[in-house]
């Protein structure tokens, strides 16, 4: 689970974050990547920014409350911008 706190958002950190994890995949020869992200959660935005689309959706148990969970994929991780 990746979270940075909203004061420090929309500054280019999520992408260093994600680079180390492409860059990992590459070299492991796995060309594709799919994350999990809280319907309610702001993040669903970056994924999008970044080119993740939208590739299924699943309610979850958490804490005794229902959440819808979205996928997001890229089926080449070479069109993420790190």
């Amino acid at each position: 689970m990746i979270y940075i706190l909203e004061a420090y958002q929309g500054k280019g950190l999520g992408k260093l974050l994600v680079k180390p994890v492409v860059e990992v995949l590459k070299k492991l020869q796995i060309s594709s990547m799919l994350v999990w992200v809280l319907e309610e959660n702001n993040a669903s935005n970056f994924y999008k920014a970044i080119g993740g689309k939208r590739v299924d959706a699943k309610e979850e148990k958490i804490a005794g409350k229902r959440f819808t969970e979205i996928a997001y994929g890229w089926d080449n991780i070479n069109t993420i911008p790190t």
